[in-house]
């Protein structure tokens, strides 16, 4: 079990997150910005969404 895991991070965005190595970038964005198009060229190859979410809240987890 883990233990004191935010909420708001799914099981893939764990596991993305998991894979990513020195120089890895990862794109925090709202709705206006064309990430499924972009993210489609990356090396996970579709995006990742965490809806109900606002950004300063998701940048949180993911630092947490």
């Amino acid at each position: 079990m883990l233990r004191n895991i935010d909420p708001v991070l799914t099981a893939e965005l764990l596991s993305v997150l998991m894979q990513m190595g020195h120089g890895d970038d990862i794109v925090v964005c709202d709705v206006n910005h064309p990430a499924v198009s972009i993210a489609k060229h990356t090396t996970h190859g579709k995006l990742l969404d965490l809806a109900g979410c606002d950004i300063p809240r998701a940048i949180q987890a993911i630092l947490s």
